[in-house]
């Protein structure tokens, strides 16, 4: 199993109040050995049940296509400022279109990235 993904389902908004409730109570009961093995039991199966659920999977996949969107537009960047004075003007017209054009498909994408990976029609 990945680490990442242990550590998102570990630190999700439901099982962190969770484990934040268990030592809360801990600390209250002057350190209550029984309860914290107890906690510690249903904070291992509130977490192993996130591992399981579907959506958080969809989350994560979500999270990478976003993830790979912005590496792919930081590596188009690069190429292209490493290019920039390589090329003869004619290619250099044609290559700024088509930054242009990769640009405008980053900006529609974040402008609603909630909906699955889209294309823009021309």
């Amino acid at each position: 199993m990945n680490l990442k993904k242990l550590l998102k389902a570990a630190f999700k908004m439901k099982n962190f109040v969770l484990l934040s409730f268990i030592l809360i109570v801990f600390y209250v009961t002057n350190y209550n050995l029984p309860f914290i093995l107890i906690g510690a039991a249903g904070y291992i199966y509130f977490v192993m049940q996130t591992l399981k659920d579907e959506g958080f999977h969809k989350e994560l996949q979500e999270e990478a296509k976003k993830n790979n969107i912005q590496k792919l537009n930081g590596d188009c960047g690069r190429l292209y400022s490493g290019m920039y004075r390589k090329v003869p003007q004619v290619m250099y017209k044609k290559i700024q279109n088509i930054i242009r054009e990769k640009d405008g498909l980053i900006n529609f994408y974040y402008q609603d990235s909630s909906d699955q990976l889209r294309q823009k029609n021309h």
